[in-house]
């Protein structure tokens, strides 16, 4: 159970990733002389760094910190308790750049599938982070 929890939420952080180099992961309101356009983009097109907004590229910059972390805990050598703690915090910061960019910035008139997908994956991994981390606490208490 100890290693089952860590192991699911890097391979939920990874579908997350993928589904964010998707070219319909992000999608913003783009305003012109005919109205409001909805254009998608990806979580790392520099398109939309440059004109919409920073906010998926970080998102998806911070992910990868997340994973980078997270794998490196489960599959070379496990972390120290503070190093964790950051890793939960990316975790948590990551899901709120997410709903912050994609939803809150375009007053939810934008919102795709794809982005309440990786939004809900984001949550959950942080989620299995904080169980993972109460569990490891509680054993080494006990120890």
């Amino acid at each position: 159970m100890k290693k089952i929890i860590p192991l699911l939420s890097l391979f939920i952080l990874l579908i997350a990733i993928f589904l964010m180099v998707t070219p319909i992961s992000a999608a913003h309101r783009l305003y012109d002389e005919s109205g409001i356009l909805i254009k998608h983009f990806s979580y790392f097109d520099m398109k939309a760094w440059g004109y919409i907004s920073p906010f998926p590229f970080l998102t998806g910059v911070i992910a990868i910190i997340s994973l980078a972390l997270l794998s490196w805990d489960q599959l070379i050598k496990e972390l120290n308790s503070t190093l964790k703690k950051v890793t939960i915090f990316f975790s948590i910061t990551c899901t709120c750049a997410s709903i912050y960019s994609v939803w809150i910035l375009n007053y939810f008139e934008s919102v795709t599938v794809t982005s309440v997908i990786i939004a809900i994956l984001l949550l959950s991994t942080a989620i299995l982070q904080l169980i993972s981390y109460r569990i490891e606490m509680q054993k080494n208490s006990v120890d």
